[in-house]
């Protein structure tokens, strides 16, 4: 089947989808700590551990919630109209890390990551008060790299090909 220019796979560098989730720090903590909750085990080992070294705050868990659950909407976005392809525990294969600067980016583990390998994602969190939340942006595949000046990025370093290339496909 050749790809249309609504195709997902088409739209080199462009954005296809945005998810937004925000979460009621206290509620959301109250929740994790219910016993039998299942909330914790969709944390990984590296999620626990910045957790922990940030001194394990609820707000902390509820902006990675926040995040995964964000993916999630932002994915969501390019199967409109079909039904969903992720099973309930799919939440634990998204992975908030942070730089050295605690700058977060989120990693995808499993199918997921297979799912999402087309996909650059960004990923924005925030807390304030009673409140987390996260912003994912998903962009179709295009790595640029920044130029020597900081406010600039270089076209030509796209590792895309063509939108022409990519609609001949079959």
């Amino acid at each position: 089947m050749p790809l249309t220019a609504f195709s997902p796979e088409a739209i080199d560098g462009h954005v296809v989808g945005v998810g937004l989730d925000v979460v009621d720090v206290a509620s959301f903590a109250e929740q994790l700590a219910l016993p039998g909750s299942r909330f914790s085990t969709f944390f990984r080992t590296g999620e626990r551990a910045e957790i922990a070294a940030r001194g394990g705050g609820a707000e902390h868990w509820a902006a990675r919630w926040a995040a995964k659950e964000a993916l999630i909407k932002a994915w969501s976005t390019l199967f409109y109209g079909r039904p969903p392809i992720l099973a309930d525990d799919s939440l634990g294969l998204v992975e908030v890390v942070s730089d050295g600067w605690g700058r977060p980016r989120l990693a995808t583990h499993g199918a997921l990551r297979l799912e999402l390998s087309d996909y650059e994602i960004q990923v924005s969190l925030s807390h304030d008060g009673p409140i987390a939340a996260a912003y994912v942006v998903l962009s179709a595949a295009c790595r640029y790299a920044p130029s020597s000046r900081l406010s600039s990025v270089t076209a030509s370093a796209c590792s895309c090909p063509s939108r022409t290339e990519k609609l001949s496909i079959e």
